[in-house]
């Protein structure tokens, strides 16, 4: 149950190129690609960002801290 949720993403599906070149110059932006539809045209653009909003309710530092109190014990 270790995640590290800092690395969630959001993905979006943008097909304006005025929105696209809002969502670049934000500071969330991580990457672009484009998509194209069956007629081998440009259909859309996939914008991938980092979370604004990050909820820790993963046990991450539960196992950090048993892992630590194990190794405690071992080398006593």
């Amino acid at each position: 149950m270790c995640e590290n949720v800092e690395k969630y993403t959001d993905s979006r599906l943008i097909y304006d190129e005025e929105k696209l070149n809002k969502l670049v110059r934000k500071p969330f932006f991580m990457s672009d690609m484009k998509l194209k539809n069956e007629a081998g045209e440009l259909g859309a653009y996939e914008v991938i960002s980092k979370k604004k909003k990050i909820l820790n309710s993963k046990p991450h530092h539960v196992g950090v801290a048993i892992l630590q109190y194990s190794k405690l014990l071992f080398l006593r």
